[in-house]
């Protein structure tokens, strides 16, 4: 046998090795992302619920418990840079559920300086629109 045909030999064994290797590999980061997924979508059992535990979060700081309240079009750090907007003041974030006709939104308020999201009912639980509302808090 040749170190030509060696070569060759081994080139041919190597390729449905490494087909084999990227396939596990793949298959094994499908599996590490799917058991990386929070069990429960988030959101809360009820407005009133919402409004408390986004007051909660707040007060706490931790944007990582807020971003779970908000609808899916919220990235990843929008509870934290939310939580820095609002506390940027001396003044308390004060967070209240406001109707207005047959909507309802939620109110967070910081001395002069506030916000409005409207409240979305999705999957049996209750999240807040990542979107401002184009009116604000008016009503």
């Amino acid at each position: 046998m040749t170190a030509d045909s060696r070569t060759a030999r081994w080139k041919k064994m190597a390729l449905p090795g490494v087909l084999i290797l990227v396939f596990v590999g793949w298959i094994t980061a499908i599996t590490v992302g799917i058991s990386n997924e929070p069990d429960s979508p988030g959101g809360a059992p009820s407005r009133s619920d919402l409004t408390s535990d986004v007051q909660s979060a707040i007060h706490d700081r931790d944007g990582k418990a807020l971003r779970q309240f908000f609808s899916a079009a919220a990235g990843d750090d929008y509870g934290k840079s939310l939580i820095d907007k609002l506390s940027a003041g001396d003044s308390e974030v004060k967070v209240s559920e406001v109707r207005s006709g047959q909507q309802s939104f939620l109110e967070m308020t910081s001395g002069e300086h506030c916000l409005g999201f409207d409240i979305l009912h999705e999957d049996d639980a209750w999240f807040v629109d990542a979107v401002p509302r184009i009116q604000g808090c008016g009503r």
